[in-house]
């Protein structure tokens, strides 16, 4: 089972108050780890007073890439990149994004 594979895009959704979207590109995928790369988010749709948005994965950030354990987690590969923050593959949808004020 190996959905994670080298260029493909993942996406992380995080935050306690707020959803956060995180992309990153897979630089380097062995059988147990993945190189990752952070994106910048762009927003695709905005809903004004609503404090939200969709967004989309741009280009790479200048961060140091990151390198983490691939893991399954009901039966889908998904990367611990926090305690509580997971990347898995992204659908190729504009993910929903809420920010406060």
């Amino acid at each position: 089972m190996n959905t994670i594979k080298e260029h493909s895009i993942l996406v992380s959704k995080w935050g306690y108050d707020q959803t956060n979207v995180t992309f990153y590109s897979v630089l380097k995928r062995t059988p147990k780890m993945v190189t990752l790369q952070e994106l910048e988010t762009n927003q695709t749709e905005c809903e004004p007073g609503k404090f939200s948005a969709k967004v989309k994965p741009g280009k790479p950030l200048n961060e140091k890439p990151i390198r983490r354990k691939v893991l399954v987690r009901f039966g889908e590969e998904v990367v611990r990149i926090g305690e509580r923050q997971f990347a898995r593959p992204w659908n190729w949808r504009a993910q929903r994004e809420t920010s406060y004020a």
